[in-house]
């Protein structure tokens, strides 16, 4: 039973939509490439 109660967490998780929200700015590489937080 155990196997089965896992396998069903597997396939479908209960937190399958996290909301991830940046609390700051980014810069990637050579900063040529900025991305503002929340855009």
């Amino acid at each position: 039973m155990d196997a089965v109660i896992r396998e069903s967490l597997r396939l479908y998780p209960p937190a399958w939509n996290l909301a991830r929200t940046a609390l700051e700015d980014v810069r990637f590489g050579d900063g040529g490439g900025a991305t503002r937080a929340n855009s």
